[in-house]
């Protein structure tokens, strides 16, 4: 029988290491292309006024490495502008791959949710993705405003 190909050690280790690299590249090639889209974890959502202005202000978690806050995407009406006395916003993160790393972050979203002499005596909801925060408008009679939060 004659020997066609001989395998030394720092061969043998050569070829360990393609085989591995290959693999390894296969798996990120696929993960890394694929990017979806989906709503932000919202860990809490706050609202204030400060200076007749009411704001909101929402912690977004980031899950993992493959995460990110995808702002361009972020969708919210213009201060003082309710559906129903519901102000709606939404926002998005974008996620690269399946595979993330477990790197928690956070980070605030603050939006105008509107003026208090602007708005209509009421109830109020402030929806930020799955998370909800009621204040309320009440008109006193020496033309003064009584602002609430809910919590």
């Amino acid at each position: 029988m004659k020997q066609i190909f001989k395998f030394t050690l720092p061969v043998f280790a050569l070829l360990v290491l393609v085989v591995f690299a290959v693999a390894a590249a296969g798996c990120l090639g696929s993960d890394a292309d694929k990017i979806t889209y989906e709503p932000a974890e919202i860990a809490s959502l706050k609202v204030i006024q400060d200076n007749g202005t009411i704001y909101a202000t929402a912690n977004v978690t980031i899950n993992g490495g493959c995460q990110s806050l995808d702002k361009a995407n972020i969708t919210a009406p213009t201060p003082g502008n309710f559906t129903e006395n519901v102000f709606d916003v939404y926002i998005p993160v974008k996620v690269e791959g399946d595979a993330c790393t477990l790197m928690i972050s956070w980070t605030n979203e603050t939006f105008t949710v509107g003026k208090v002499f602007d708005l209509a005596d009421g109830t109020y909801t402030v929806k930020v993705n799955d998370q909800t925060a009621l204040f309320s408008i009440k008109s006193e009679s020496n033309k003064t405003k009584v602002f609430t939060i809910y919590e």
